[in-house]
C-alpha cells in the first residue's frame, strides 16, 4: 500500500515482499480442491506476477502446488512495463506526506517506466506462463476521454 490513512502507518514493503506475503496468505487460505483464477487490477497484477515467481522458485511443495493449480490470470489495466502515472501518484504521495499521512514511496518507485524489477518480473512470468500453459487475458484502457478536462491528468484518464 502506498498509504493507509492519517492515523495508520503505511506498510513500507516493496513489490517483492508484498508478492511473498500474498503467496503465503494464499497458501494458508486456499481450497486445494479448486483451480486458481486470478483477476487483478493495476498494481495487483504486478503483485500476482511476483507471487507466481516466488511460488515457482520455491522448494516447498505447498507453494509449488499453487503454480500447478493456476488455470487463468486476468489482468485489468496492469502496467506490465511501468507507467507515467507513477509520476502523478508520487505527487499525490508527497502531498499526503506533507499532511503527515504515512506513505510508502517504494511501491510507486516500482511502477515507474523502465524499472528493472518490472522487467525481471515480466520475464519470469512469461517463462512460467510458457511452461505451465495457463490462460492469460489482458485488458487495458485504450481511448482517452474527450470533452472532460481534468488538468494534468488529461492524458492519463481513459475509458
Amino acid at each position: 500500500m502506498v498509504t493507509r490513512g492519517p492515523a495508520q502507518a503505511a506498510n513500507k514493503s516493496g513489490i517483492f515482499t508484498h508478492g511473498q506475503n500474498l503467496l503465503y496468505s494464499l497458501s494458508r487460505e486456499r481450497d486445494r480442491r479448486k483451480p486458481i483464477i486470478f483477476v487483478a487490477h493495476s498494481l495487483g497484477g504486478i503483485l500476482v506476477k511476483e507471487m507466481i515467481s516466488h511460488a515457482e522458485a520455491s522448494k516447498e511443495d505447498e507453494l509449488l502446488e499453487i503454480v500447478q493449480d493456476i488455470s487463468a490470470v486476468i489482468f485489468l489495466g496492469t502496467p506490465h512495463r511501468g507507467s507515467d502515472a507513477a509520476r502523478v501518484g508520487d505527487i499525490a504521495r508527497r502531498i499526503a506526506s506533507a499532511l503527515r499521512i504515512d506513505t510508502n514511496p517504494a511501491i510507486l518507485d516500482s511502477l515507474g517506466l523502465r524499472n528493472d524489477d518490472l522487467v525481471r518480473s515480466q520475464q519470469s512470468f512469461a517463462r512460467i506462463w510458457d511452461e505451465r500453459r495457463f490462460v492469460v487475458k489482458t485488458f487495458q484502457e485504450s481511448k482517452g476521454v474527450s470533452g472532460v478536462n481534468v488538468g494534468v491528468l488529461n492524458d492519463l484518464v481513459s475509458f
